[in-house]
């Protein structure tokens, strides 16, 4: 049987992290158009807890879980459209993905992590399409910068091997 005052808790907290890491919105909430839904697995777990959090009701927050109970990753839509960042989260806890989107389209930076936490790759996007630069790390200690990218409307410009640099994300200090 489903202890409902557990579910009814996990739901209460579900419900305040998606108010306070709302990535999409800056105006002031208002309780009275908040709208929670929750759904669950056939096993009694919950497949995802979604907020709808303005006036006309469009604007929704989901946590999206796997059937045994851990986050799968947490989205941001408009009108139907993924709109704002998504999470995607591994078994473990540690981000792979983080994407962001505007009008359904891939729109912003996105990043990749490998299983350890430390950053893979990093691309924008612009409709859809890859421009400007993106860059490849190795997985190392200190995040070192192993490809350089340039594109323009999905099209590689220009690409430079990296390694031998010296470039990462966590400089090592020298004495």
């Amino acid at each position: 049987m489903i202890n409902q005052a557990l579910l009814f808790n996990k739901a209460k907290c579900l419900f305040t992290f998606l108010i306070f890491c709302s990535c999409s919105s800056n105006s002031k909430k208002d309780a009275s158009v908040m709208s929670l839904k929750i759904e669950y697995f056939d096993n009694g777990k919950v497949k995802y807890v979604s907020n709808k959090t303005d006036d006309s009701l469009e604007v929704v927050q989901t946590v999206w879980f796997d059937s045994s109970g851990k986050i799968d990753y947490v989205e941001n839509e408009k009108n139907d459209q993924n709109n704002g960042q998504i999470i995607w989260l591994r078994k473990s806890g540690n981000v792979t993905n983080i994407s962001s989107y505007l009008g359904g389209e891939k729109d912003g930076a996105e990043y990749t992590f490998y299983e350890d936490g430390s950053i893979k790759n990093h691309i924008f996007w612009r409709r859809n399409k890859k421009v400007g630069y993106a860059t490849d790390y190795k997985q190392d200690s200190i995040g070192t910068l192993k490809h350089i990218y340039f594109f323009d409307a999905d099209t590689v410009q220009w690409t430079q091997e990296a390694e031998g640099f010296g470039i990462s994300t966590k400089p090592v200090k020298s004495n």
